[in-house]
């Protein structure tokens, strides 16, 4: 306001204008185009339709074409950003009808990178392992996982485990780094049985 960029009244007229557009069942929703999608389509219209508000929003600036990507944040988690792309690309259809042929390509995947693998080209790896991941993320997504979740839990479930093995192995008066691979494997079967 001190550079007379804008106002308080400016910013709040904004962020209201912007409220009212995106969700007109609440401000509005005894207007027609509201009642009408309730009652033939249901709360999935009312989404769709924030979506496509949402979209044409904010369309790329460089084109001007709209895309489906709007919006999303770009600092989010690699995991959690495959699985919000993939989850516009099922409310636009671009999906996979079921787990199955998702899992096939899980299998696709794994074949594609261990052929990278065999070639030892890091870059041809590391695209592979990305794409290995994506597909991972998809079929989290379709069996109702929230990938980031899910790894989430295993890395502390790990990370428990783990901290079973060194109190064992620091109980024992040894440090980590002395410790031979069998005893530590045995460690780990305690660590899962406890």
């Amino acid at each position: 306001q001190e550079e007379g960029l804008f106002t308080l009244a400016e910013v709040i007229q904004g962020v209201t204008g912007k409220m009212r557009r995106r969700h007109p069942h609440l401000f509005d929703p005894d207007h027609p185009a509201v009642a009408e999608q309730l009652a033939h389509a249901g709360t999935k219209a009312l989404r769709d339709n924030w979506e496509k508000i949402k979209r044409e929003e904010k369309s790329d600036a460089s084109n001007g074409v709209a895309s489906v990507f709007d919006g999303l944040p770009g600092k989010l988690p690699a995991l959690h950003l495959a699985y919000k792309v993939q989850q516009k690309m099922a409310r636009v259809g671009f999906d996979w009808p079921d787990p199955d042929p998702v899992r096939a390509k899980v299998d696709e995947e794994l074949a594609e990178l261990e052929g990278a693998r065999a070639k030892g080209h890091h870059a041809d790896i590391e695209e592979e392992m990305g794409d290995v991941l994506f597909t991972l993320a998809n079929y989290a997504r379709h069996l109702g996982v929230n990938p980031e979740k899910a790894l989430r839990r295993s890395v502390l479930k790990f990370q428990d485990r783990f901290r079973y093995i060194e109190r064992q192995i620091q109980a024992d008066g040894l440090r980590l780094q002395e410790v031979p691979l069998p005893r530590l494997e045995s460690l780990w079967q305690e660590s899962k049985q406890r």
